[in-house]
């Protein structure tokens, strides 16, 4: 199966088992920018043990890799599990553990991704996280994200948000080097 059957299958799952959730990472950064090649899958998710045991049996039941006592161990004290497709296809899993992840998770957009509706990070918010990991690969998300939603940000929050992340500075460059000013 590919890339796009194993998120079609993952949000299925994810649906099922009553889990909220949102696509992050590389895939939302293709949604919003300039699509590049990735062959992971990256989730914040709002999980309890219930859900957590869940989302384990369903993932099973859809031919992911699930280490379910690691899983329920990593929901309770961690802050990231994986799971693993037949294809090979890694699924990250992001918990909510501090306030800012709780205000990036309810500015989640609805979108349709591989013909399916489901659930991304807002454009602002994927560029704060971007911005925060600071890799080359992310300025460059970022700068693409910048250029390609031009006119849709909400640059009051974007700004607001970049300056209490001490990336104000990194984000006022990537606007200028995107040509969306600074």
């Amino acid at each position: 199966m590919s890339y796009e059957g194993v998120v079609n299958r993952m949000a299925r799952v994810l649906k099922k088992a009553k889990v909220p959730y949102m696509i992050t990472g590389d895939l939302a950064a293709n949604y919003y920018g300039c699509p590049r090649v990735t062959y992971d899958l990256d989730l914040v998710v709002e999980l309890d043990e219930p859900s957590a045991r869940r989302l384990a049996a369903l993932a099973a039941k859809a031919r992911f890799r699930v280490h379910k006592s690691e899983t329920l161990a990593l929901v309770e004290v961690g802050n990231r599990f994986v799971m693993e497709s037949w294809e090979k296809y890694r699924v990250d899993f992001w918990l909510i553990r501090t306030d800012f992840d709780k205000m990036v998770f309810g500015r989640r957009k609805r979108a349709k991704i591989f013909g399916t509706s489901t659930w991304v990070v807002s454009p602002e918010d994927l560029i704060l996280q971007k911005l925060r990991a600071a890799r080359a690969i992310d300025l460059e998300d970022v700068q693409a994200i910048l250029a390609r939603q031009r006119g849709r940000l909400d640059m009051g929050h974007l700004k607001h948000w970049a300056a209490l992340l001490d990336v104000l500075d990194l984000l006022r460059k990537q606007m200028k080097e995107a040509g969306v000013g600074g």
